[in-house]
């Protein structure tokens, strides 16, 4: 696993076949653990220096270590995860292939994230005399809200979840120490939101990033990145890890503010049943 994080710190700084290499590998490990360096350059199409040199450019001796790492990745895993499909699959298996998909997606949570990285996300949130949540599109604007809200109700002081260019700037106006800057994106189409963490970083901000992949651009810019991989049957991303991790990640901040996290949570339904009665 710690392949994903290094190219993570230096994917902005690879050529372009290096970066097509750092793709595949991110999007397809369980192909990439098996392949030989001349396999791999094959499969791309490249030179085969070019992935001794991309191995290189992350530190290792060359390709076999690389290798060792993506293979021990695998070996954790500790699943078959190709299983057969039907030859003429009926809707229901359709249906059981892609929950099943989605659960390897949250289960992969555990195995993309160390210990140590979550407990360094729950640190900043429990310091943050501020936070900011920013989403580059509606689908993850949802998901930020989704955790905005989980947020307040146990009382962590979130400001606002954007965006867009004019409410970024206006976050980033005075942003500074004791703020917290989350992104989320599953993509790498989040070039605006990557550079406003970049920018909260360097006023002194702690930054976070919630993402389906290592090369977006949101977790090259953040200080602490936790992975919920996206893929799905089809060209579109499977959200259920992300809000599988949100929502775990609440659950923790609720757990380890313990009666006083209960305390306003039993407030708040209260609260909503005197609404509720209210109609009536």
């Amino acid at each position: 696993m710690e392949f994903l994080e290094r190219i993570r710190r230096e994917y902005s700084n690879l050529t372009k076949s290096q970066q097509r290499l750092a793709d595949f590998i991110t999007s397809s490990y369980l192909d990439a653990a098996f392949l030989s360096s001349t396999e791999l350059a094959a499969r791309l199409s490249l030179d085969p220096g070019t992935v001794t040199r991309f191995a290189q450019r992350l530190g290792y001796e060359g390709f076999p270590e690389l290798a060792d790492d993506i293979q021990a990745l695998v070996k954790r895993e500790l699943r078959d995860i190709w299983e057969p499909p039907a030859l003429e699959p009926t809707i229901s298996d359709l249906f059981r292939q892609s929950i099943d998909s989605g659960r390897r997606n949250l289960e992969e949570i555990i195995v993309y994230n160390p210990s140590e990285r979550i407990e360094q996300v729950v640190g900043i949130l429990e310091e943050a005399k501020r936070i900011f949540i920013l989403a580059p599109n509606i689908v993850a604007y949802h998901e930020g809200c989704l955790l905005k809200y989980g947020l307040l109700a146990i009382d962590f002081p979130v400001c606002e979840v954007c965006g867009d260019l004019l409410s970024m700037s206006r976050c980033l106006r005075d942003a500074g120490e004791g703020d917290a800057f989350i992104g989320v994106a599953y993509t790498r189409y989040a070039m605006d939101v990557g550079s406003a963490l970049r920018q909260a970083q360097a006023k002194g901000a702690r930054t976070i990033g919630l993402v389906g992949t290592v090369v977006c651009p949101i977790a090259e810019a953040c200080e602490v990145t936790l992975i919920c991989p996206t893929r799905s049957l089809v060209p579109l991303p499977c959200f259920l890890a992300l809000v599988g991790a949100l929502c775990a990640l609440l659950e923790v901040l609720a757990l380890r503010r313990g009666v006083e996290a209960e305390e306003r949570l039993r407030y708040l339904g209260e609260s909503l049943q005197e609404i509720i009665e209210a109609r009536q």
